[in-house]
């Protein structure tokens, strides 16, 4: 893509943490629709393929809607939001594919630990105790509780919201080993804080003005 766009390390970092995030998503759905299906008494080959047809579809149109919804950054009109969106949609696309091909090949290749006939020794302790206690038993029964103790958590976690300065970050934000900090340290403390901030002038002007300006830019 390079070839035809500029793509920044940030694109590469963005599509990366996307595409991880939905592909071991999409992957936990495929595998856990297989195994819920060799539960139902089918055979391997019925299991899979009945789980590619339910959560493969499934996958499919995730998929979809987060490109989609990725690409739709171009909308904005800004360069770099496209490219991020392009980057991070195609992230995503090849992460549908993987999970459409590799899983399923994977899953055959695994044989009985792919359909949980051969357990994990640690997982199946942690399967036996959410069996036998019910994590859902849980959330249900104290749903009250539980909702309450999930609202003040998020609000404590928004607290900070409110103290919040917007703006563009400049050379204060950083570190003070780097000389670029020091430097601006310098010239905040002869110059005044604020001095190497954008200064945004509105002027209102006449016809006349705007005449004479034209013809001195013409010249």
């Amino acid at each position: 893509m390079s070839n035809f766009i500029s793509i920044s390390s940030a694109d590469l970092s963005l599509s990366g943490m996307v595409g991880l995030a939905v592909g071991i998503d999409y992957g936990l759905f495929i595998i856990s629709r297989y195994r819920q299906e060799f539960k139902e008494g089918y055979d391997r080959q019925t299991t899979l393929r009945r789980a590619m047809m339910i959560a493969g579809k499934s996958v499919v149109f995730a998929g979809s809607t987060v490109i989609v919804a990725l690409l739709a950054m171009s909308a904005l009109g800004i360069q770099f939001l496209t490219v991020m969106g392009i980057c991070g949609a195609l992230s995503v696309l090849t992460a549908v594919l993987m999970a459409l091909t590799f899983i399923p090949a994977t899953l055959v290749l695994l044989g009985k630990h792919g359909t949980g006939e051969k357990r994990n020794r640690l997982f199946g302790k942690l399967s036996a105790l959410n069996q036998d206690k019910g994590y859902g038993k849980l959330v249900t029964k104290y749903k009250g509780f539980l909702a309450i103790v999930a609202v003040a958590g998020l609000l404590v976690a928004a607290f900070p919201a409110t103290k919040i300065n917007l703006g563009l970050p400049d050379d204060g934000v950083q570190s003070t080993k780097l000389t670029a900090r020091r430097a601006y340290d310098l010239m905040a403390e002869g110059y005044g804080k604020g001095n190497s901030a954008t200064l945004v002038v509105l002027v209102k002007t006449s016809d006349a003005s705007k005449a004479a300006l034209a013809e001195k830019k013409t010249d």
